[in-house]
């Protein structure tokens, strides 16, 4: 797999999102995070690069390349005010799991998405959030110095 981009997947990520989920407002995260608690006008969804994650490296010899298996994770907060009214947010986060689960943001040249986690947490101002994370596969192979 050739080297992940993380902007790169971030977008390809937002876009698919966008196309998958059209009533609902899918952005990154702002730079500034003091505008994620900006008002909530009916749902928005953030999404953005979390961390990486790797196993201790391998080498078969001194002269050979370190490889590490890995993860890139990105985080989604879904944000709305409506829990379990007629708009429910339960259809959405199946929705964003429907959307994501299996999508290869890299194209076929690359690896495909799958869910970590997710839950439910209450943010500021009778606002609910819905946390999630993906994950995709990485390879990392690293020349000795």
């Amino acid at each position: 797999m050739p080297t992940p981009h993380l902007q790169l997947v971030e977008n390809a990520i937002v876009q698919h999102l966008r196309d998958a989920l059209p009533d609902v407002r899918v952005l990154p995260f702002p730079e500034d995070l003091s505008q994620l608690g900006s008002p909530v006008s009916g749902r928005q969804l953030f999404v953005g690069f979390k961390q990486v994650r790797f196993q201790p490296g391998q080498s078969l010899n001194f002269d050979a390349p370190i490889i590490q298996q890995g993860e890139i994770d990105y985080e989604l907060l879904l944000c709305t005010k409506d829990l379990r009214t007629h708009t429910t947010t339960y259809p959405i986060v199946e929705a964003i799991d429907r959307a994501l689960t299996g999508f290869m943001p890299m194209g076929r040249a690359g690896k495909w998405l799958t869910q970590r986690s997710g839950g439910f947490t209450a943010l500021d101002q009778g606002v609910w959030g819905y946390v999630s994370v993906y994950s995709l596969p990485y390879t990392k192979k690293t020349l000795r110095r």
